[in-house]
């Protein structure tokens, strides 16, 4: 176990470095700069790179950032003045986060029950219906469930002119109904993915060999179910968990625009779009570091769900 966290922990490491390296320059490759040309005078412009140390070569800024970076220190915003870009990311992952764990929470375990009780009920209306709704979640994107559920609950003639007051908010922020809308636009996919991965999982199980040999020792289906087809068929589930809540958690960068909310989505695409470079590539790399962290997560619950999986490359 310690050889294998040594070597994800070097993993780690050599990502992390990637994504700086390759952000930084990638940021470097746009025209233009931070600091409008037309607008501010020469002599200006020339304080202002050299407060932010941009007036030094390319080779220089890489590893100056870098070093911070290793420091803890991933620099200041070059938009707004004094702002770092660790105080964005944590006061801009809130609303993300809510939004995120909301739509998980609705998504993962309804699609879950609904997948298998669609594959227990193959052939069945439940299993056309559920498969039905998960084409369609599917071939849906999130905004378009976003703009319709605006239209529905928010516009000018409320749930097709029943009501004659919208009864939700579509561009606020600061209380939980503000979240209903954009949380059901995040959760419209999810709920469709996992009902069909789920579906799939439990018709591969049911079909294999030990399940016809537990049936057959006489084993309730209640056991059959929950120990063997269960537990085998959230396999995959399990795997796609951390990747997918870390995804929530960050949030969308369309939802978020569409609904007025203050998200780290919504930052990321100010800062990629002001040339706020300090800002973009922090972002970046908090994202990446939470990936990667998911990515360590699935071995564990590889082998907590199936003890037959080891994390040392399935050995025993």
């Amino acid at each position: 176990m310690g050889k294998y966290l040594l070597h994800r922990f070097i993993f780690m490491l050599v990502t992390i470095w990637v994504v700086i390296t390759l952000t930084f320059f990638l940021m470097k490759l746009m025209p233009g700069s931070p600091f409008n040309e037309d607008k501010l005078p020469e002599s200006v412009r020339e304080v202002m790179l050299e407060k932010y140390g941009l007036d030094k070569s390319i080779p220089e800024q890489y590893f100056q950032y870098l070093t911070n970076a290793i420091q803890g220190d991933f620099g200041t915003s070059y938009i707004t003045k004094g702002r770092e870009v660790t105080t964005i990311i944590f006061e801009r992952i809130g609303p993300s986060a809510t939004l995120g764990l909301q739509a998980a929470a609705i998504s993962i375990p309804f699609g879950v029950l609904l997948g298998m009780a669609a594959a227990l009920r193959r052939g069945k209306m439940l299993d056309y219906m559920s498969v039905g709704f998960a084409v369609i979640g599917f071939a849906i994107p999130n905004f378009v469930v976003a703009v319709l559920l605006q239209y529905i609950f928010g516009g000018n003639h409320a749930l097709f002119g029943l009501l004659d007051k919208p009864p939700l908010p579509v561009a606020l922020w600061g209380e939980f109904k503000h979240t209903i809308l954009p949380t059901l636009s995040l959760a419209f996919g999810g709920f469709a993915y996992y009902t069909r991965m789920m579906r799939s999982e439990m018709l591969e199980v049911l079909g294999q060999d030990y399940i016809k040999t537990a049936k057959s020792k006489g084993l309730s289906k209640r056991v059959v179910l929950f120990r063997h087809c269960l537990r085998n068929a959230l396999i995959p589930i399990a795997t796609s968990l951390p990747v997918f809540i870390l995804f929530a958690l960050t949030g969308s960068l369309v939802i978020e625009t569409i609904f007025g909310i203050p998200g780290i989505g919504n930052e990321l695409v100010d800062s990629v779009r002001d040339r706020d470079y300090s800002v973009t590539m922090g972002l970046t790399l908090f994202y990446s570091m939470l990936y990667i962290v998911a990515l360590f997560l699935v071995d564990i619950l590889y082998s907590l769900i199936d003890p037959r999986i080891r994390v040392l490359g399935g050995s025993d």
